[in-house]
């Protein structure tokens, strides 16, 4: 059985990326100043310069490692 939904409940807090988007609590999340990013690291790469793609293993970057498949739409920019 899949269970799905689109509030808080299903998009935050233990939510799994790899079945849909996860909504990240906006409180938690801050501009990466070092480069690392997503969910581990609660920070995100819009700001971080050119490099605004946050790859699966959460760094920030600009190439379709950072920015294509796995990339954390929700830390930064994804193609």
């Amino acid at each position: 059985m899949v269970i799905s939904g689109s509030s808080d409940s299903y998009c935050g807090t233990g939510c799994d990326s790899n079945f849909g988007e996860c909504k990240p609590p906006t409180a938690a999340i801050q501009n990466s100043t070092n480069g690392l990013c997503g969910t581990t690291f609660k920070s995100t790469c819009a700001n971080y310069g050119t490099k605004t793609c946050c790859s699966q293993y959460g760094y920030c970057g600009n190439t379709t490692a950072h920015c294509g498949t796995g990339c954390q739409k929700s830390y930064g920019v994804c193609s």
